[in-house]
């Protein structure tokens, strides 16, 4: 049995006997099973357990998961809320060129389309190498202007909640700058790579209101360089249980 989790979890095992738990280096040790299961805690490095498994059960850590943009990822727009699109600051949302001076808005958000590419199906935008897939964003570049790659969420829950997650690319170019909005309003701003580290681990609260659009944003660097702006992304909205 392979065990893993993208995020902070636990599982409750039935077996009949003794387990082995094996990591990924195939050390061994034994796990004993008490009143006919056992108990493990989850995290992104995998292990397995060899023996006579009945059955699995995911238990409560307290917070509940409510949004996963890895997890809950589709190639079709609005599946379990999520969005896939750009912006590119000529405003008024689908269709709408009016100003390609404007303002980066959260009514700017125009979808992207899926297509065929040598590496796949993936969400792509009109400007060359703007586009998304799963756990992937990569910005684009318009008559010199930054084109905003955006995966957005839109908020079917209320009350207080939390998002985290993780941005990572690769070190070289002069890095992206990685946005999270609530409805146009910035709820956290870092830059990644370039002069700055790589990878930054990201955790903000809000208030969540049904209907918010939550934008999760990457942008090119200073300098609209687009040779390394492929950037990998994880990130999860949850609700702490009472």
């Amino acid at each position: 049995l392979a065990c893993w989790s993208t995020y902070p979890a636990k599982i409750r095992v039935e077996a009949d006997a003794t387990l082995k738990q094996v990591d990924i280096m195939g050390n061994e040790r034994p796990v004993e099973v008490k009143n006919g299961a056992a108990e493990f805690a989850l995290d992104n490095t995998p292990f397995y357990l060899r023996g006579a498994v009945k059955a699995v059960s995911e238990l409560s850590t307290g917070r509940t998961i409510i949004a996963d943009m890895g997890e809950d990822y589709s190639r079709e727009q609005g599946t379990t809320g999520w969005y896939y699109g750009y912006m590119d600051g000529t405003g008024g949302g689908e269709g709408n060129s009016a100003d390609p001076s404007g303002p980066y808005t959260d009514d700017d958000f125009k979808q992207f389309k899926v297509e065929v590419t040598a590496w796949g199906e993936r969400w792509t935008g009109p400007q060359k190498y703007l586009g998304a897939n799963r756990g992937n964003l990569h910005p684009g570049v318009s008559n010199g202007k930054a084109v905003w790659a955006v995966q957005r969420w839109k908020s079917s829950a209320e009350g207080p909640a939390k998002i985290e997650g993780a941005v990572e690319r690769n070190g070289k170019g002069d890095g992206i700058t990685f946005i999270v909005m609530e409805d146009g309003r910035k709820l956290y701003e870092h830059k990644v790579g370039g002069a700055a580290p790589a990878k930054n681990d990201f955790t903000t609260d809000i208030n969540l209101k049904k209907g918010a659009c939550i934008d999760f944003i990457v942008t090119p660097g200073p300098a609209n360089d687009l040779s390394f702006d492929a950037t990998t992304l994880d990130a999860r909205i949850i609700i702490t249980d009472k």
